[in-house]
C-alpha cells in the first residue's frame, strides 16, 4: 500500500507521456484503468478499460454513449468521446493489492465533430480560468466538496435509517 501510495503521488506531481504511463502500469501490475469525467451536476462517471486497451485509448480516445449521462445529450445526438488527460494518471491505492491494482485518467469530453463539450465541467473550469487570467488573475485554486452522511447503527450494527444529526 505504501509503494502504491507513493507512486500516486509521484504520478500526481510530475508530467508523465504515454510510454512512462504504460511502464508504471507495467511495474504496478495494473489491470484496469478508469477513465473518469464528471456529469454536469459533478458526479463522477467512469469507464473502466483492462490496461490492455490503454495504449489505444490514449492515442484514439474512448467513445460512449453520451445520452446515458444526466444532462449530456439526446438519444440522436448520442456519440462523445472521452480524450485521456495524460497529466491525472495515477494508481488507485485502495484498488491495489499483490494480484494487481487499478489506474484512473480523468477525461475531457468531445463531440464528434472534435469540440470539446459545453456542458464538460471541466471544460467549463477551463474556459473560466482563461476568462480569469484575461481580467488579470494569476491563481485560481479548486477542490473536491466531499458530502456523506452518518447514520446511527442498532445492537446489530446496521445502520439506521434515521440520519445522526438533526
Amino acid at each position: 500500500m505504501c509503494n502504491s501510495l507513493l507512486g500516486f503521488l509521484f504520478f500526481y506531481i510530475f508530467h508523465m507521456d504515454k510510454k512512462e504511463i504504460l511502464m508504471q502500469c507495467e511495474q504496478y501490475n495494473v489491470h484496469f484503468v478508469h477513465l473518469q469525467f464528471s456529469d454536469i451536476l459533478g458526479t463522477l462517471k467512469s469507464v473502466t478499460i483492462p490496461v490492455s486497451k490503454l495504449e489505444d485509448a490514449i492515442e484514439h480516445n474512448v467513445w460512449f454513449d453520451g445520452s446515458s449521462i444526466e444532462g449530456f445529450t439526446r438519444i440522436f445526438e448520442s456519440d462523445m468521446y472521452l480524450k485521456l488527460d495524460l497529466d491525472t494518471f495515477a494508481i488507485v491505492p485502495w484498488e491495489s493489492n499483490g494480484n494487481g491494482a487499478s489506474a484512473r485518467i480523468i477525461c475531457d469530453v468531445y463531440m464528434p465533430n472534435g469540440k470539446p463539450f459545453e456542458g464538460d465541467p471541466r471544460y467549463i473550469l477551463k474556459r473560466q480560468i482563461e476568462k480569469m487570467k484575461k481580467m488579470g488573475f494569476s491563481n485560481y485554486f479548486v477542490g473536491p466538496e466531499v458530502e456523506f452522511f452518518l447514520f446511527p447503527v442498532d445492537d446489530s450494527s446496521k445502520p439506521k435509517i434515521t440520519p445522526h444529526d438533526s
